[in-house]
């Protein structure tokens, strides 16, 4: 059934902060949180690169009254987070296949 009060069917909602990182700020912050120093190298703007591009999240705090709760530290803390879990699970199961085998 149709909730008569939607202007459509589906919302759609960005919920980003609202300011940009360029890449430079993005890798800075995954190396905090690792701990580890990333190979890269800075080179020139490419041809059709973006200025600047973001998540615009004023229809989020409007209609949902979202607000952001993390930080960019935060979010990486998070994603690093749950790559360690993952490479820990792939290890588990590797280990157990060895035993089987």
């Amino acid at each position: 059934m149709i909730n008569r009060q939607n202007k459509s069917n589906c919302e759609i909602f960005n919920l980003g902060s609202g300011n940009g990182v360029t890449v430079l700020e993005a890798i800075k912050a995954f190396e905090k949180v690792s701990g580890k120093t990333l190979n890269y190298t800075v080179g020139p703007r490419r041809s059709g690169d973006v200025v600047a591009i973001y998540a615009n999240n004023d229809f989020a705090k409007s209609v949902l009254n979202w607000e952001i709760k993390y930080d960019l530290d935060d979010m990486m803390q998070t994603a690093w987070d749950w790559e360690l879990k993952i490479k820990k699970e792939e290890d588990l199961i590797k280990a157990q296949n060895h035993v089987l085998n």
